[in-house]
């Protein structure tokens, strides 16, 4: 049985779409790192939160918005298309680090920074958006080295999202915020 041409355009569409919203991690500096969404997809005038997160290597960590006596927190400049607006990042609580007789706060093993975007509401439907994050971060063990990573993900824009395959990170993630965390509301 063949199917018809315009259902065969259609189911790759939303192939490619869905294998977009899964951006392939970057290999950094003593980290893998990636850009992924919560939900499947944007909405036209809503919020929706991404995030950047880290799998670092072992012994190594990378700093919280406060560091401590040393470190830098990660730097993230986002590319976004007109009318998108990031938002803070949100925080998860930093561990006490001490290296080297000094007190820092930051993150090993893993971290997961969320940012909530809100969209125009002026996106067309059917249409797709790509998201850049240039990341900055310093990470150390002993020694510290300087980061960078460029992440990128495509999200199709649709009228509804449910949430997506990386849904538990971002409740995970959640749950090891501080209390201060602040959020954009929709």
């Amino acid at each position: 049985m063949q199917l018809p041409r315009k259902v065969l355009s259609v189911m790759i569409s939303a192939l490619l779409c869905l294998s977009s919203m899964f951006a392939e991690p970057v290999d950094g500096v003593h980290a893998r790192i990636e850009l992924v969404a919560e939900g499947e997809a944007i909405v036209p005038g809503e919020v929706f939160e991404v995030a950047v997160h880290f799998e670092i290597d072992p012994h190594w960590h990378i700093y919280w918005q406060n560091p401590g006596a040393s470190g830098l927190p990660p730097e993230i400049t986002w590319g976004l298309p007109d009318g998108f607006e990031a938002g803070e990042i949100e925080w998860p609580a930093p561990k006490q680090i001490e290296l080297g007789g000094l007190v820092n706060y930051g993150y090993e093993d893993e971290a997961t920074f969320i940012v909530p975007i809100r969209a125009p509401a002026s996106l067309e439907l059917g249409t797709s958006v790509e998201i850049v994050a240039d990341l900055f971060y310093l990470i150390c063990e002993e020694a510290c080295l300087p980061g960078e990573a460029q992440l990128q993900l495509t999200l199709p824009v649709a009228a509804e999202s449910s949430l997506g395959g990386k849904a538990a990170l971002f409740e995970a993630a959640r749950g090891a915020q501080s209390l201060s965390a602040i959020r954009l509301v929709s």
